[in-house]
Order: C-alpha cells, then structure tokens, then sequence
C-alpha cells in the first residue's frame, strides 16, 4: 500500500512552517500571527482564497471574484483561506464575501471545463470518491517556475504535489498515479520552500474558523495558488496560475 501523508503528519508540516517563518524569505508576518511583532504602517489589502474539489474562488472585500490580485512589495497582505465545503467556517466570512461564493452547480461546471475525465468513468463518482476519501484541502502560494508543465495531463509539472516528480498523492485507481510517495519536505514539494509567499495552510472541511494569514509581501514575481494537500482525483488541477503579482515599487 502507497503510503499518503497523514493528517497529523500534514498539521506538523504547516505548524513546523509557520514557527520556522524565518526560512520564507518573501514575507514579514505582522503582529497577531505567528512571530508578534509589531504592525508596520503599510495599509493592508485582503485577499480571501476557498478551496474546493478541485479549484480555488479568490475573492476581495466586497465578495467579488478576482482572477489575478496585484500588489506591490512591502504590501501588508491579509490572506483568509477556508475550504468552501467547511460549512461553519463559510459562515464565519462577512456577509459580503459569503454572498460572492459561486454555487455548487457553478463549481461544477468549472470543473468539467478543466478537468479531463478517463474513459468509463464519470466526473460525479470520482468527485463523491475525493469528498468522501480525501475531504481537506490546502493553500500555498508558490513562484510560478515551480509549477511548469501545465497542459502535460497531469496539471502539476515536476514539483508539484500529487503526480510530479516530489509526488505526495496516492494513486487509488482514480487519477494520472504516476509518482507515490510523500516528498522530502511534505507533500510534493522541491527540496527547499525558500521561494513561497506564506507558509502553506492546511485547510480542514470539519474547520468552524478560517484560517487567518497576515504578513508583508517582500519579494516580486507571480506566484501561483496551488493546493499542499491530497484531496483525490482533481487535486493535481488545482492550481490558479499568477494568481498573486508582485511588482517592485
């Protein structure tokens, strides 16, 4: 049996990332995260990021969907992450945010849009499959260049979680499985995170809060929102490419 990186172990992954912040060179957490330090002068800009089989909805203050978000370095950014399917933590977002979610037909057809599906096999089952077998999600925002290789059938290119060549997904039957096994440093990961905007956040569908990221933004390039934790057939699609631009000032 291929070994799958557990909830523990995926929880000590993000909590050993979040108390080493020091190894994220593109980032300065603010007062009320992980280090306290005192809050710099910089306004801040929210971005608020759900997590669903198998995408992301990014969305700003006044609930409208955002394809792309700029910013320029030294931007304090306030980033909420939440799995759309953690009913209580839904709840927990300001109105405005809950009322621009996409409904669950729309995410759907996002999905048969994006998603190729085997022969024999419908979209449905294979969706059923993931909620059932692999209900959590994750948020990481990474450089562009570690997710190469999109439209190769595999979503992900060499690094990325699930089918690359650090794979940290489980083949059951329902996927491309073309690399088993945890990464060295957590689930489909290279061999350093020194390039990552945030440190990844596990993101539980049993969560009754979102999960709350303050920090400021100090290194430019687009980055990618990508998803850290296996969650079934799709998870190697869920990736929204230049999500986040960081431009010098």
């Amino acid at each position: 049996m291929i070994r799958v990186v557990s909830r523990r172990q995926a929880l000590g992954i993000t909590l050993g990332a979040l108390l080493g912040a020091t190894a994220y060179p593109g980032i300065r957490l603010t007062q009320g995260t992980v280090t306290g330090h005192s809050q710099t002068q910089q306004s801040t800009q929210s971005l608020y990021i759900g997590a669903y089989h198998w995408g992301f909805v990014l969305l700003d203050d006044s609930g409208t969907e955002l394809q792309q978000v700029s910013v320029r370095t030294d931007t304090r950014l306030r980033l909420t992450a939440f799995s759309v399917e953690a009913s209580e933590a839904v709840a927990a977002l300001p109105e405005a945010v809950r009322g621009g979610l996409p409904n669950h037909e729309t995410l759907e057809e996002r999905n048969l849009s994006t998603i190729p599906v085997p022969s024999g096999v419908n979209l449905a089952s294979l969706l059923e499959h993931a909620e059932r077998n692999y209900p959590d999600h994750g948020v990481a925002i990474v450089p562009d260049e570690w997710v190469g290789g999109m439209g190769s059938g595999s979503g992900w290119g060499h690094h990325g979680p699930g089918w690359g060549h650090h794979g940290g997904g489980q083949w059951d039957g329902y996927g491309p499985g073309r690399r088993t096994g945890p990464g060295p440093h957590g689930p489909g990961w290279p061999g350093h995170q020194g390039g990552m905007v945030a440190p990844p956040l596990t993101l539980w569908h049993h969560a009754t809060t979102p999960t709350v990221l303050e920090f400021v933004v100090t290194v430019p390039g687009p980055f990618t929102v990508v998803c850290p934790t296996y969650c079934g057939y799709g998870h190697s699609y869920m990736v929204a490419p230049s999500a986040l631009v960081v431009s010098s000032p």
